[in-house]
């Protein structure tokens, strides 16, 4: 079965992503092949390819000043993450002139570093184009849902309709 061409935006429209906020984002493998590991009794187990990704996630703070993160977890064939964008400065910054922001900087920024990763491990893969986004609310209740979304990823993983890597 092949997915269709045609795709909604991703990104709310005129919103600034470079604003400060917390951001739930999930970054998918392309066609959803289960490449990064595997779940064994509701626990995710990496393989060598889902480290990379992982190690490559965690050190977005390194090379963000403003940006951190809070709970994530790498899926067989995604990632799911909170990232935490601080004071990023005016409207003036040329990361505010970008319609689409920091977020999209790091996200893409992220995704070329494992790829690139990978590839000196001799491992070809690719993520899937673009990422899907949510800004999470000031309510509390939100973010809490949300981490708890992410803990609970694998213990889910056998309902996922997108874990079949065959397309």
């Amino acid at each position: 079965m092949k997915r269709s061409d045609s795709r909604k935006p991703n990104r709310w429209p005129g919103y600034n992503y470079s604003m400060p906020g917390w951001y739930f984002v999930t970054v998918c493998v392309k066609d959803f092949r289960c490449m990064l590991g595997t779940v064994i009794d509701r626990e995710m187990r990496l393989n060598r390819l889902g480290i990379i990704v992982s190690e490559t996630f965690k050190g977005i703070p390194n090379y963000y000043e403003n940006v951190n993160l809070d709970e994530w977890i790498v899926m067989p064939n995604h990632l799911h993450g909170i990232i935490i964008v601080g004071n990023v400065g005016t409207a003036h910054d040329n990361i505010s002139k970008n319609r689409y922001g920091l977020l999209s900087k790091v996200i893409k920024s992220f995704k070329e570093a494992s790829v690139k990763k990978a590839k000196k491990m001799n491992i070809k893969f690719s993520w899937q184009r673009s990422f899907y986004d949510h800004v999470i609310g000031f309510n509390g209740y939100e973010l809490q849902y949300i981490q708890e979304y992410i803990k609970n990823n694998p213990a889910k993983w056998k309902f996922d309709r997108n874990k079949e890597s065959v397309w």
